[in-house]
């Protein structure tokens, strides 16, 4: 039995159990997304531009991850397609079927849905990290957005947390 007399509680140990059970499945679906949807880094330290003025050429898919790569810290330069700019201030290109530009911010002064650069290039400043490549519906995300926006975010994306929370069902039991 646990020293901590709520853990002693059945109905307090099942409610902790279910919640770490959702939080779990919550990284879970996090992980599969960055884990399909990141390109892996190509040696091409300009965004990929030529990898794109490639596949156009051939007209193949510009978003195909074998094209896609990552850009140098603090690139600030508009990208060719929106972005998001994740938790842990990544921006991550969400293309849209129109050509139009939209960015769905996270962290940073105007969280939210933008329709153009202007608005949160003083963030993308703030907060220098890479531009990730993904293929993403507008309406993806929004959810993505949505979802990292939840209270419980601080808990989805730290890696230390994902470990406290099982060392606290191995304990639990």
């Amino acid at each position: 039995m646990s020293s901590n007399p709520a853990l002693n509680d059945p109905a307090t140990v099942q409610a902790i159990v279910s919640l770490l059970a959702q939080v779990n499945d919550t990284i879970t679906r996090l992980i599969n997304l960055s884990n399909t949807a990141i390109a892996a880094p190509s040696s091409n330290t300009n965004g990929g531009e030529a990898a794109e003025k490639a596949a156009r050429a051939e007209g193949g898919n510009t978003m195909d991850p074998d094209n896609a790569a990552l850009s140098p810290q603090n690139d600030t330069r508009e990208l060719d397609v929106p972005c998001i700019v994740t938790e842990d201030s990544v921006a991550v290109t969400a293309p849209r079927a129109e050509s139009e530009r939209w960015y769905a911010v996270i962290v940073g002064r105007q969280p939210g849905v933008h329709r153009g650069y202007g608005s949160i290039e003083q963030d993308v400043y703030e907060i220098p990290k890479s531009i990730v490549r993904m293929r993403h519906s507008y309406e993806e995300a929004v959810n993505f957005t949505t979802l990292l926006s939840s209270p419980m975010k601080s808990f989805v994306l730290s890696s230390s947390a994902r470990f406290f929370l099982l060392l606290l069902i191995f304990l639990s039991r």
